[in-house]
């Protein structure tokens, strides 16, 4: 399946929108969601329903944030905000332990919750170990 690349995308939204603002797009999207239907959606809302997308964007940014100091102790707050699990799983799958385990969960439908609860569990524990 081919994937889109950001150049692709910005060069369609700028021939088929006025006035919009491409970076924030660029920002929100992620590389795995590159395709004009998402760029698509994004620039309707940017430009049909500003205060939206402000939201959006902004929510996008904290959760971007998060993945940068998770913790397990904070998961209740991360299901409550809204976040997406994926996206705050994706930075632990660095460790081939968890990359298995994650193969595993998504195998056999697990929570992907459960998953990101016992994975910063075990991400901690690891680097306490490490310390000591």
């Amino acid at each position: 399946m081919y994937q889109h690349n950001w150049n692709e995308l910005e060069e369609y939204l700028n021939k088929t929108f006025t006035s919009l603002n491409t970076s924030e797009i660029k920002e929100y999207l992620k590389k795995n969601e590159y395709s004009y239907r998402r760029a698509k959606q994004c620039a309707f809302l940017q430009l049909q329903y500003n205060e939206t997308w402000e939201n959006i964007i902004e929510h996008r940014r904290k959760e971007c944030l998060v993945t940068q100091t998770q913790s397990a102790d904070n998961l209740i707050s991360y299901i409550k905000e809204g976040y997406n699990p994926d996206t705050l799983i994706n930075p632990l799958l660095k460790n081939e332990t968890l990359l298995k385990d994650y193969g595993k969960c998504v195998e056999v439908s697990g929570s992907l919750w459960a998953f990101l609860g016992s994975a910063l569990y075990k991400a901690s524990t690891t680097t306490q170990n490490e310390e000591e």
